[in-house]
């Protein structure tokens, strides 16, 4: 049986956990325990993959800040799962992003191509226009990718751990009718 999880303390202690005894909770700490809750919410597959999935769209996205804000706003609308949402968020962090931009780039340049452009001014409005149209395009294609990819697999995984704890619910009622027989 679940045991009913408070999403809006877990989200509190996601973003600004409290302190442990022996310095700061790490982030992979963190990430873990978001992890295990979630596993324990009593949000429906659809609503905790959907809310996971835009997490990760919303954070590979280069937005600058305001993706929490899109990200508050779409959970709202689509009444996904908030703990979701921000374990989500959290995965694209200051340590990914280098690697996400630096592949969205790469893929970017191959779609749209990129003609590097001598003597300019390394952050001119042309340097600006230049580079950013391959960035955006691969990291829009990637962070489509991602969040597919996350909401799938999510989907998957929690459509399968509900219909298996169904079966272990339906084995210990049957065990309690054959114990009183």
């Amino acid at each position: 049986m679940k045991k009913k999880i408070d999403e809006n303390n877990e989200v509190k202690k996601l973003i600004d956990p409290p302190k442990r005894k022996r310095g700061k909770t790490g982030y992979k700490d963190r990430l873990k325990k978001a992890w295990q809750d979630i596993f324990s919410l009593e949000a429906s597959p659809h609503q905790i993959a959907l809310g996971f999935a835009i997490g990760i769209f919303m954070g590979i996205l280069p937005l600058a800040g305001i993706e929490y804000l899109i990200a508050i706003a779409l959970m709202f609308i689509l009444r996904v799962s908030k703990l979701a949402l921000f374990t989500g968020l959290l995965i694209v962090n200051p340590i990914t992003t280098p690697l996400v931009y630096y592949a969205s780039f790469q893929l970017g340049k191959l779609i749209v191509g990129y003609e590097p452009i001598e003597e300019v001014q390394f952050f001119s409005r042309e340097f600006f226009l230049n580079a950013s149209k391959p960035l955006l395009v691969g990291n829009l294609i990637i962070a489509v990718s991602a969040a597919l990819i996350s909401y799938i697999v999510l989907r998957l995984i929690f459509t399968y751990r509900i219909k298996k704890l169904k079966e272990k619910e339906k084995k210990s009622l049957r065990k309690k009718k054959d114990r009183k027989i």
